[in-house]
């Protein structure tokens, strides 16, 4: 048995989160009546995360990709989302290209971790861009919701070099 999953952050590219969790491409979707942002506290480094942030205007949405991922891994995708611990899951119908709806499993910022002001690291930037352009999420919506987000340097160069090396190796190897 599998589960979708609705990825709208840095697990958008399949080399973040394929060495997480088994995972199958489906496609991708939107979710209306949200706004991407990158207002999530991380409770592991300080910077900010993607949230799905719900507006309940119409014309607000957000892209992501839609994965299968086996029921078996749902645990450990919960651990690694922070489930508990700044994220809640939460159940979504998101909307494909061809105008099918869908239901997926997703995670949101518990209320408690958003802070305005934060500035995500750069390599996890990198990493939300990169599945964005993987999956060819449209051309404007990658520019105003993800290209314009202003960065931060990671204070921690050891974790900085070892994300932008993962997600150099990754991208080499997909082009190949």
């Amino acid at each position: 048995m599998k589960f979708k999953y609705f990825a709208y952050g840095s697990n958008m590219c399949s080399g973040r989160l394929g060495v997480r969790v088994p995972c199958e491409f489906v496609t991708i979707a939107k979710l209306a009546g949200h706004q991407l942002r990158f207002h999530k506290l991380s409770s592991k480094d300080g910077s900010s995360k993607c949230d799905i942030f719900y507006t309940d205007v119409e014309a607000h949405t957000v892209w992501g990709v839609v994965y299968d991922i086996p029921e078996s891994e749902k645990g450990q995708l919960d651990r690694l989302e922070g489930l508990g611990r700044g994220y809640e899951d939460l159940k979504v119908l998101v909307t494909l290209p061809n105008g099918e709806q869908l239901p997926a499993q997703t995670y949101v910022a518990d209320p408690r971790f958003i802070r305005e002001g934060l500035a995500p690291y750069s390599w996890y930037k990198a990493w939300v861009q990169a599945g964005a352009t993987e999956h060819g999420l449209p051309q404007q919506y990658v520019v105003e919701a993800i290209t314009s987000v202003v960065t931060t340097v990671d204070p921690d160069k050891k974790r900085h070099a070892e994300q932008i090396a993962a997600l150099q190796a990754w991208e080499v190897t997909r082009t190949r």
